[in-house]
């Protein structure tokens, strides 16, 4: 009886019977012998309590004594007893959990047998990251610590690591090599970083090592976060370019570019300024960014030059690293012979020969775009004025003068070399709106010293279009986010006959814009060699760098001075465009374009003409005015360029409206829904036949808008002038007209805001007034003093040309 009793108490222990059996035993008066022994067991082995604080019991079921304990000594739990007998419940405590899932284990144990209860506490998501999850470090050793962001409490000693090592090949290994030796070491896990040393590679190539942390919760979820190191072959290292700097006595910003191999731990480099002599801390803000080294320079009241050093130390455990030799600066003290003309505008002969400054040559001796040429005669241009011109900024790129040679032998300045020049003699002029610094009457004895530099010797200066002020001009400028606004043809959209050939017109004016609305002419000589290389334009955006200047274009400006913006851009070299050559990296979108490019006239049902991109209708308000296609000089060969039929041209018309006396005007119509800010009307265009005869249309013109058709508003600062085209007067041209232009001429105008996501806007281009030039032999006195009356005999009048016409907006 005690035996099969004893064994079927056993079984209903295992399979959670018990108690109905003790209950049928009970009613059934059944007895049990009182030597009888069950074995040690208890009600669940796994417990799953809340984050708060609590307690339950947990009971055994044995016929003996006991005894219980928790697996691990632990803060956050106790039971209230260590032994017991029979059936006695064992309380367990716990108090909340503010951190990840933890458990323990309750362990009862009889004799030789042990019944283990799994506590398990919820609470947070375990979380385990690292501050950086790649780092290259150089090939010295090194002590790292890399930030550890978890919340597992005391249980961060429960996260384990591993280390798998791994050997960078070379381009000409065959296979990869096995790694040589294990080079991390010391590593440790904190609460809050990991930390470990590095050995020195003194292998010929890169080696990695992958640090592999694992932590397993409560849940038995494991969480893993690795981090790759790579080390280098070289040793801890910085440069910049340029190496130093010279700068004017002027409080200033130093800006070099910075290539390294620290990684994140270029900002624990220390940067300390030495100064030599007696003055000091005028070098502060010192900063090391990821590409730039960046410092200002407090003006120099010293009243001497004075020079300093900025040394960088890399502090660590074992020492301390110099990763850089020390960045030299030097700030003069010459006077800022700006100053000796005090108005707005003036002239005044420097004699004295201690004067001088120091600064860095931007433009070169021999190329052909560094500025304007101009006329002698109708036929005749001055090549030796771009010749004997040269600019030089401030060693920091302050500002810059413009300087005039008295003969082009004497200009020896070459790109990019440093120089003094003496201003013993000197002319410096002074002229106003905008500001500008010319210095005239140099002679090669003024050139004191010349030494040859490079581009990286150049302190840049990167801007937008809106960002320039006047202390820009004659100084390099790197214009970003900037494109062509019509990048059709050619650097030179010109008949090349008048312009390359016949020297008839010297320079030519091309557009530039950006996405902040911003618009700026890039001036190109006719001796450019690159204005005309077959290879079109580049229609993307990007940076383009040159000098910035003040010109006059008298043939494309607004009035006979020719004035055509408030600065211009001259770039020196092709490569100085880098922009996109695709549409597609535009900062801009074109909502309708008429351009004629397949040399088709397309029209819509009403008979006005349709774009060719977009939908939109184009016409001629005077109902006399036909319209033809005619030849465009689009440069897209490096011969005369000209490009039959892909140009239009609306002709038959005085564009005045004698009765009304009012201008006629090319309308254009179309939708702006979808538009992006900075919305704008593109056109080329130019007037006349290319004779000597139909070329009295009217040379001003405006901008119009209109959102019904009817009311229109004049678009502010719309004004512009269309001279007409160059044409063959007289023997050998002596007696062509310096009014005319041998190409089509940029406009660009940003309409106003609320214009945008219109159904319907209206444009007009319209005539402003009957003035007109005043011959066909008219000199640039003469100019625009003509007028167009009632009575003109009709050959005279003259047709109006567009290459492009376009609507963009930002995308």
């Amino acid at each position: 009886m005690k035996n099969n009793l004893t064994d079927c108490i056993y079984k209903a222990w295992r399979t959670g019977i018990l108690p109905l059996v003790t209950a049928l035993l009970l009613l059934t008066g059944c007895e049990m012998d009182s030597d009888m022994d069950l074995p040690l067991n208890v009600d669940s082995n796994k417990y799953t309590l809340t984050s708060d604080a609590g307690s339950t019991q947990v009971r055994i079921y044995s016929t003996g004594e006991w005894s219980v304990r928790l697996s691990e000594d632990v803060e956050w739990a106790s039971i209230n007893r260590l032994n017991g007998s029979g059936n006695t419940p064992v309380l367990f405590k716990y108090g909340a959990n503010y951190g990840v899932p933890r458990t323990v284990d309750i362990i009862f144990t009889r004799g030789g047998l042990e019944q283990a209860v799994r506590m398990t506490q919820e609470g947070e998501d375990p979380i385990l990251s690292l501050e950086e999850s790649r780092i290259e470090i150089f090939s010295n050793p090194w002590d790292l610590r890399i930030g550890l962001d978890n919340n597992l409490r005391e249980d961060y000693k429960q996260i384990r690591d591993t280390i798998v090592y791994s050997v960078i090949p070379d381009e000409d290994d065959d296979e990869t090599p096995e790694p040589d030796e294990e080079w991390i070491e010391n590593l440790a896990v904190g609460t809050d970083a990991v930390t470990f040393s590095t050995l020195k590679n003194n292998s010929p190539r890169k080696r990695q090592a992958a640090i592999t942390l694992t932590y397993i919760d409560a849940k038995e979820k494991k969480h893993a976060v690795t981090l790759t190191v790579t080390q280098a072959t070289e040793e801890a290292c910085m440069t910049f370019t340029p190496d130093r700097a010279k700068t004017t006595r002027k409080a200033t910003t130093i800006k070099a570019e910075l290539k390294h191999n620290l990684g994140s731990l270029l900002g624990k480099v220390v940067c300390t300024p030495v100064y030599e002599g007696a003055s000091a801390d005028w070098i502060e803000n010192i900063t090391l960014e990821d590409k730039v080294l960046s410092f200002d320079v407090k003006a120099n009241d010293s009243e001497g030059p004075r020079s300093a050093s900025i040394a960088f130390s890399l502090p660590g455990t074992a020492g301390e690293l110099t990763p850089a030799a020390p960045f030299v600066v030097e700030q003069t003290y010459e006077a800022d012979y700006r100053t000796l003309i005090k108005g707005e505008s003036g002239q005044v002969v420097i004699n004295n020969p201690e004067a001088s400054f120091e600064g860095i040559v931007i433009s070169d001796k021999d190329n052909a775009n560094v500025e304007t040429t101009p006329n002698t005669e109708r036929n005749a241009t001055d090549y030796t004025v771009n010749a004997k011109t040269a600019y030089v900024q401030m060693l920091d790129g302050s500002y810059g003068y413009r300087l005039q040679f008295d003969a082009a032998d004497d200009n020896t300045l070459k790109r990019y070399s440093q120089v003094k020049i003496s201003l013993n003699g000197v002319t410096l002029t002074k002229e106003a709106d905008p500001e500008r610094y010319t210095l005239s009457g140099l002679t090669a004895a003024n050139i004191v010293s010349q030494t040859p530099g490079t581009a990286s010797d150049l302190i840049r200066k990167e801007k937008s279009i809106g960002q320039l002020t006047d202390e820009d001009i004659y100084t390099y400028v790197s214009l970003r986010e900037v494109e062509f606004a019509l990048p059709d043809g050619s650097y030179t959209n010109v008949n090349e006959g008048y312009f390359g050939t016949a020297n008839h017109t010297s320079c030519v004016p091309r557009t530039l814009c950006d996405k902040d609305g911003g618009a700026i002419s890039m001036l190109v000589n006719n001796k450019t060699p690159w204005r005309r290389d077959g290879s079109g334009m580049p229609k993307g955006k990007g940076t383009l760098s040159g000098v910035i200047v003040h010109d006059l274009q008298p043939r494309y400006g607004y009035t006979n001075e020719g004035y055509i913006g408030r600065y211009s851009v001259r770039v020196l070299e092709k490569e100085e465009i880098d922009l996109a050559a695709s549409e597609s990296s535009s900062n801009r979108q074109t909502l309708v374009e008429w351009n004629w490019n397949n040399a088709e006239v397309r029209t819509n049902a009403d008979g006005t003409i349709a774009p060719d991109r977009g939908n939109g209708s184009l016409w001629c308000t005077d109902p006399a005015a036909k319209y033809l296609l005619d030849n465009e000089y689009n440069g897209l060969t490096t011969s005369a360029g000209l490009n039959s039929k892909n140009a239009l041209k609306f002709e038959n018309t005085y564009w005045w409206d004698f009765a009304e006396n009012t201008g006629y005007a090319v309308a254009l119509k179309f939708s702006t829904e979808g538009a992006g800010a900075n919305l704008s009307l593109n056109f080329t265009n130019s007037q006349g036949n290319a004779g000597g005869t139909s070329i009295y249309g009217p040379v001003y013109w405006q901008v119009g808008y209109s959102t019904d058709g009817v009311n229109f508003t004049v678009l502010p600062e719309s004004g512009f002038c269309c001279r007409p085209f160059v044409y063959w007067q007289g023997a050998g041209g002596k007696d062509l007209s310096y009014c005319a232009v041998p190409g089509y001429a940029d406009r660009v105008f940003i309409l106003p805001d609320a214009l945008r996501n219109r159904p319907e806007v209206t444009l007009l281009i319209k005539a402003r007034s009957t003035q007109c030039i005043a011959s066909n032999t008219a000199t640039v006195d003469q100019g625009d003093t003509g007028t167009i009356t009632s009575d003109m005999a009709a050959n005279k009048r003259s047709p109006m040309r567009f290459g492009t016409i376009a609507v963009k907006s930002n995308k």
